[in-house]
């Protein structure tokens, strides 16, 4: 009896539970195809972790690069400039109203900036720099090097700025970071925020070439990394895990099947040339060295190299040896190519002379030369230059 009376009081459960879910369901208020999702019952809480976690997640974000990014950011600049020449490379980037975009970074106090371009112009104008604030400044061209492009500018500017620290780009290890950055966004505008591509060094000292409008352009030394370097990223900064410049970017494009491996990695001038080549166009005093080599030399273009059969279109081709200096008392001869000077891999002729300018009267000189497609290995006694030489 008992358990008859139970029964019937679980069925008259069951029917009061069904005409409720019916009623509802007419009113529309509950349907059971609805989830709660769709009904607002579940609400999200993005904060919903503990503080103690939270904090624990960011910090874990926080790597090598983002730090780099954070220490580096203000010393990347926008580049604007309009060359008073019209000739240039196939790889420039020219907005309508023929201005050439690039980044930049600050190396000085005094707001001097190095960066490079694809073309060889006598001087430019209009050079405009924007920095990760969105202020603009005008600047001045103090110095290029027609051959690698690598240019230094100033800022018109009294304030004093952010700038870089330089590392050495010869300690640099096959596999460690590296950490391009540079200006983002198109050509038409600038984001307040640096671009940056990251990888490992792939490998060093590799020779590049490919077309500019005097010829075959030749990199004997370059770093290659697999981080990608857009024509945007070209002349900003390439730093290791220590947040040092260790390279400058350069784009270079595929432009044939033989160069297609250029497409899958970027490349960057060492630190330790760029350095060199700062100090050298910011010295007034360029050419006066104040020892004598007793030679006559040129740079080794491309037009040079297949006017005479050159094996190489790089170095400095010895035009003629002074009988009495140094050079012939060291075996140098006429039509030798000078392709090393001490450690320094010789591009141009204002990559030589920032070499030549670290040696003075008294030193000696260490220089390969290639001689018949063979390499000597010679040192040079540097004596004080005469005044009739």
């Amino acid at each position: 009896m008992m358990l008859f009376l139970k029964l019937q009081a679980g069925i008259l459960v069951s029917v009061v539970v069904s005409l409720l879910l019916s009623a509802c369901m007419k009113h529309g208020e509950v349907r059971p195809e609805e989830s709660a999702i769709h009904q607002g019952l579940i609400h999200f809480a993005p904060n919903s972790i503990d503080n103690g976690q939270s904090v624990a997640i960011n910090q874990n974000r926080e790597n090598a690069i983002t730090t780099v990014v954070q220490d580096v950011r203000e010393t990347v600049v926008y580049v604007k400039v309009k060359p008073d020449s019209q000739q240039f490379r196939i790889q420039e980037d020219v907005d309508d109203s023929g201005h050439v975009e690039r980044s930049g970074f600050i190396v000085s106090e005094e707001g001097h900036i190095v960066t490079n371009f694809n073309f060889s112009p006598d001087k430019m104008s209009d050079i405009m720099i924007t920095d990760i604030n969105g202020t603009t400044y005008t600047a001045k061209l103090v110095g290029m090097d027609t051959y690698s492009g690598i240019s230094l500018l100033q800022i018109d500017s009294v304030e004093e700025f952010p700038f870089v620290i330089f590392g050495d780009s010869d300690a640099l290890m096959v596999g460690e970071w590296s950490i391009a950055m540079g200006v983002t966004g198109s050509m038409s505008r600038y984001d307040t925020e640096p671009a940056v591509s990251a990888g490992v060094i792939s490998s060093k000292d590799n020779f590049v070439n490919f077309p500019a409008d005097h010829g075959e352009t030749v990199y004997p030394d370059l770093i290659r990394t697999d981080a990608m370097i857009t024509p945007l990223l070209s002349g900003g900064p390439m730093l290791n895990a220590n947040g040092h410049v260790v390279g400058l970017n350069i784009h270079l494009p595929v432009s044939d099947h033989a160069n297609e491996e250029l497409g899958y990695y970027g490349y960057a001038i060492p630190g330790n040339k760029v350095t060199k080549m700062i100090n050298y166009l910011a010295n007034d005093t360029k050419k006066t060295l104040s020892y004598s080599m007793g030679l006559e030399m040129v740079p080794v273009s491309g037009q040079l190299a297949r006017q005479y059969r050159l094996p190489v279109e790089y170095g400095l081709f010895v035009l003629g040896v002074n009988r009495d200096g140094p050079a012939f008392q060291g075996g140098v001869m006429p039509g030798d190519i000078i392709i090393r000077i001490g450690n320094e891999m010789i591009t141009g002729d204002t990559h030589a002379w920032s070499v030549l300018s670290e040696f003075k009267t008294g030193d000696q000189m260490p220089m390969t030369l290639l001689r018949s497609g063979m390499e000597m290995h010679i040192n040079l006694m540097l004596r004080k230059r005469q005044k009739e030489e």
